[in-house]
């Protein structure tokens, strides 16, 4: 089954997360890391990405994620709880989750059932019962317990609740973000080689599920004496301008995040697309073990060492790569 990254990930991942592909302006016979002011923007990128971060709705304040099973899984602070909440912010039992299949068509049906006085809401309004519809990025309404908010995602045939949580400890025990000096040379034009019909390619993601997502393309490029491909996705059919790369290099594993690192790229109308390196990012897995992460599609990884954008964590590691 298809489903798309939810709208957080658009954590996880879109360009408006991180402020954007910014593509320099295209000047004559100027390389793109050589327009005035490159090394400006690049630093403003970084602190904006920094900043959104460690914001009340970024990466480092989700703080659960728990699979929903067939029959009632309980929300709230008792130990058994199948959803976890933190005691000084939930009462033993705030709800029950109730996940059943159809037995036709074994499309999900659930069903949020409030614990009368435990608080319960959905847009400020205090919730008895409802039942729980996805959008068509894969993820439920938020509801709201006090400080916490919490959502159910899609993930395959699978359901989860995800769990945000200004006081998380992942946010509070943040390391910060460690960068490799900004290079020039490390931000190169390339070309799209468009793919003659829609073609889909399967993304696999960091808990084990696949997704398939529309590739535009091949967008080859030259990095030094190298000469280099990647293959972008679309985060949204509707936006063919923004270019999704997901990759790993020599510096994977060791370096840098093992997972992969992220990249964004606007496509202009004649298939000139810029890969700023000196902006590829970690996932949010890097940092947080609650997160769903995509790693990199057959054939993104890159032979040689890109020694530009941001290094592996210092911090506690989030999901530990092992494929």
């Amino acid at each position: 089954m298809k489903y798309a990254i939810p709208a957080l990930i658009s954590l996880m991942f879109a360009a408006s997360i991180v402020g954007g592909a910014e593509t320099p302006s295209k000047a004559s016979g100027t390389a793109p890391g050589l327009v005035p002011g490159y090394v400006d923007s690049v630093n403003a990128w970084r602190a904006r990405r920094l900043e959104r971060l460690k914001s009340d709705s970024g990466w480092l304040t989700i703080s659960g994620l728990y699979w929903l099973e067939p029959g009632k899984n309980v929300l709230g602070s008792d130990p058994s709880a199948q959803v976890s909440f933190p005691k000084d912010a939930s009462p033993a039992k705030a709800g029950v989750i109730q996940l059943q299949f159809h037995p036709a068509t074994r499309a999900a049906e659930m069903v949020l059932t409030a614990v009368p006085g435990a608080g319960l809401k959905r847009d400020s309004v205090m919730v008895q019962q409802e039942p729980l519809a996805l959008d068509k990025d894969g993820s439920s309404p938020v509801y709201s317990l006090g400080r916490l908010k919490f959502w159910v995602i899609q993930r395959g045939q699978r359901y989860a609740v995800r769990v945000r949580d200004p006081e998380s400890s992942i946010r509070k025990t943040f390391a910060g973000l460690d960068n490799w000096p900004i290079d020039p040379k490390m931000c190169v034009e390339g070309q799209l080689k468009p793919n003659a019909k829609s073609t889909y390619v399967l993304v696999p993601n960091i808990v084990g599920y696949v997704d398939s997502m529309l590739a535009p393309g091949v967008v080859t490029f030259s990095l030094g004496d190298k000469s280099l491909s990647l293959t972008p996705v679309l985060e949204d059919p509707a936006d063919s301008t923004t270019l999704f790369f997901i990759f790993q290099d020599a510096t994977s594993g060791k370096e840098t995040y093992g997972g992969g690192r992220f990249l964004y790229g606007d496509l202009e109308p004649s298939g000139r697309v810029v890969l700023d390196f000196n902006k590829a990012y970690n996932p949010p897995c890097a940092f947080n073990p609650n997160t769903t992460c995509p790693l990199p599609p057959e054939g993104n990884v890159l032979p040689i060492a890109v020694r530009a954008g941001e290094k592996v964590y210092a911090g506690p590691p989030g999901h530990v790569f092992t494929h």
